[in-house]
């Protein structure tokens, strides 16, 4: 992992802001049919981990966790799996 990725993953972010990265993602008119149909699928993910990490967070109170590491690698995933602009029809799954 390059100097300019950990960086990147440190980077503060939430659920809403990995949410809109995807939608920007799966409405590119340059992007294939199969990758807009799988950008639509993981629109669900931020949120559900979300509320995920809400019931973490209240089940360790008072004690504290930083997740921003975790939305990092998430958002860093999906940059680097879409920017390779695969065709994701052809990978077997």
């Amino acid at each position: 992992m390059s100097t300019a990725d950990q960086q990147k993953i440190k980077e503060p972010r939430d659920w809403q802001t990995l949410y809109s990265d995807i939608r920007r993602r799966g409405l590119d008119k340059d992007a294939l049919p199969a990758t807009k149909r799988l950008l639509n699928h993981l629109q669900l993910i931020p949120r559900t981990l979300a509320t995920l990490i809400g019931i973490f967070t209240k089940a360790i109170s008072p004690n504290e966790a930083d997740f921003n590491v975790l939305w990092g690698l998430l958002d860093l995933n999906i940059a680097v799996s879409f920017d390779l602009n695969v065709d994701w029809s052809e990978v077997n799954m």
